[in-house]
């Protein structure tokens, strides 16, 4: 009985869409919020076990978008208007048993027109710093209403940072709600309405890929003290893939998404992923991004098609640089390091970026600069030139505490002398 109201909905909402999208862009989609809504409030009226508890959120209304949403806040014992309260779940009732909470709820309609619900849990008595084993700070379970069943699809733990970053496993998570987001998770950004129609953005759902799919975003942060800028936190996408297969689209991303910055073109439509893993000394970091696009069935490094770009920004960095030639260097200069880190991203040609480094890095155009800091000059054009002779990427030199280590002795022994100058290091 329940199945054959939904169908019936959803048949009516095919029939009628079409009529209303006759003066649409090709691209746009209608607005089925009220439709779909409809379908949910049948399931529940046809006798959907629910609570004895009364629900606690509201339909929201946001624009128009490509995924149509009823969002709702939630506890254990109140139940969306849209799918069965997890309590009696066993998974669920583990999570609570172990001091979870539900901390967000939402459901959607997703492939076959199902619909499916995402739950995030958390428990904020662990401590991700210290608790072993592996700190499960946060769980997301996806399920999916069939008949007289709300059936867990998958549960997902919090993600890892990428590699080689200062972070572990997440201190907090919160589910992003993108009609309203928080001004901490946009830092201070806005979302403007073609970013959210060009994302599909709607409630906690969206469609970054524009492959029609729906997912649920989730915004994790990684840095204890608060921190809430690049480099310390992540927002990750769980899509409905099938009927029976939620998949977490950005897990193999080799940096982050951060949510104030995602899109990188519009036309077509590829993203911008932060790499939060150089930072070269203690809290200096050399800050870049790859730009990465869907293809078919999961997002693909397009950065080196995105050359020109790349070396227009090297080229704006040094002339900046070049503004500053007459003063000692005092400190670590990322910003010549910027211009191999951005080199390497885009793939482009070693000796087409060494002239420009070597010109920048020419220790005629820094006279007063200390012993410390003219040793690390010319490592860093020493590393740049054997890396380029070898026709390789780029690699990074010592940094000065390095340099003023008991291993400088180690790293003067592996560099030829006789091709690369390394004088003032002696």
């Amino acid at each position: 009985m329940i199945k054959s109201k939904r169908s019936l909905l959803i048949l009516l909402a095919a029939l009628i869409i079409p009529i209303l999208a006759c003066n649409l862009p090709v691209r746009s989609q209608p607005d089925t919020r009220a439709t779909m809504s409809a379908a949910l409030t049948e399931v529940n009226a046809a006798g959907f076990p629910t609570s004895t508890s009364s629900t606690t959120g509201q339909t929201q209304t946001p624009e128009p978008s490509q995924t149509a949403t009823v969002t709702t806040e939630a506890s254990l014992t109140t139940p969306l208007p849209t799918a069965a309260p997890v309590e009696n779940d066993v998974f669920a009732a583990d999570l609570l048993r172990r001091g979870y909470d539900l901390s967000a709820s939402s459901s959607t309609i997703g492939p076959k027109d199902f619909i499916y619900s995402a739950y995030l849990f958390s428990n904020t008595k662990i401590d991700p710093m210290t608790d072993e084993p592996r700190p499960e700070i946060c769980r997301l379970a996806i399920y999916r209403l069939d008949e007289d069943e709300n059936a867990l699809l998958r549960s997902f733990t919090a993600p890892q940072y990428p590699e080689d970053s200062r972070y572990t496993f997440p201190v907090s998570c919160e589910v992003i709600t993108w009609d309203a987001p928080s001004p901490d998770i946009t830092w201070g950004g806005e979302i403007t309405p073609e970013i959210r129609y060009l994302l599909g953005l709607d409630g906690h759902w969206s469609d970054i890929n524009q492959n029609g799919l729906p997912e649920f975003a989730v915004y994790y942060q990684y840095c204890n003290q608060g921190c809430l800028d690049y480099g310390a936190v992540a927002v990750h996408f769980y899509e409905i893939k099938n009927t029976y297969q939620p998949v977490n689209i950005t897990a193999d991303l080799p940096g982050v998404i951060h949510p104030w910055n995602v899109v990188h073109n519009r036309d077509p439509l590829d993203i911008w992923v932060y790499d939060p893993a150089l930072e070269y000394e203690s809290q200096v970091f050399i800050e870049s991004s790859w730009i990465f696009a869907w293809d078919s069935s999961e997002y693909k490094n397009f950065t080196s098609q995105h050359a020109h770009e790349y070396k227009v920004q090297i080229d704006q960095i040094a002339a900046d640089i070049q503004d500053e030639y007459g003063m000692a260097i005092t400190n670590t200069r990322v910003d010549f390091l910027k211009i191999l880190v951005l080199s390497n991203k885009a793939e482009l040609p070693p000796g087409q970026t060494l002239e420009t480094f070597l010109d920048v890095t020419n220790p005629a155009h820094w006279p007063g600069t200390d012993s410390t800091m003219s040793c690390w000059l010319q490592l860093a054009r020493a590393y740049a030139q054997r890396d380029a002779d070898a026709d390789r990427p780029f690699s990074l030199p010592p940094n000065p505490a390095t340099i003023n280590g008991p291993g400088l002795s180690d790293i003067l022994e592996e560099i030829d002398q006789n091709n690369y100058d390394v004088s003032a290091c002696k």
